[in-house]
């Protein structure tokens, strides 16, 4: 009995050190790191997808891996996913062209894209004077259309 007892406790032990293993090695918090995923399920990538762009951004910024919101990741690789795909279509980057800018502001869960009205107008007009093919390419692509959505242009 005293020999099952202690296996117990042993495995609580393991159980809890596993758990204080990947608060140290990673601090994000489960909810952060869950709506970080669904966001990139809902654009058809993974969580491995999602640990790539964590790590790339940590590489390229500098930034320690336990000071970065994965929500915030998650946000602006959508972002230049749209972008990109709107410039290659539309031939108008949103970034650059014309004094309208978006940006992702980062706030773990709540994360959002602080946007001007004038650029969701513009994005709202190219997709209107687009041709049909244009108007399909850039709508069945799930990371433009998801960021689409969630300006609130369509």
């Amino acid at each position: 009995m005293k020999i099952l007892q202690e296996q117990e406790v042993l495995k609580n032990r393991i159980d809890e050190e596993v758990k204080n293993f990947y608060a140290g090695v990673v601090s994000y918090g489960y909810l952060d790191v869950k709506r970080a995923i669904e966001i990139f399920l809902e654009v058809a990538k993974s969580g491995d997808d999602l640990a790539e762009e964590v790590l790339r951004y940590s590489e390229d910024t500098g930034t320690a891996l336990k000071d970065i919101d994965v929500c915030y990741i998650a946000y602006e690789t959508i972002l230049q996913e749209a972008r990109n795909k709107i410039s290659e279509v539309l031939n108008f980057d949103f970034l650059n062209d014309g004094n309208l800018g978006i940006y992702t502001y980062g706030n773990y869960m709540c994360s959002s894209y602080d946007n001007t009205e004038e650029t969701k107008e513009k994005l709202r007009e190219l997709l209107e004077t687009a041709t049909e093919e244009e108007r399909a390419e850039i709508l069945e692509d799930k990371a433009t259309n998801w960021f689409l959505k969630e300006i609130g242009v369509i």
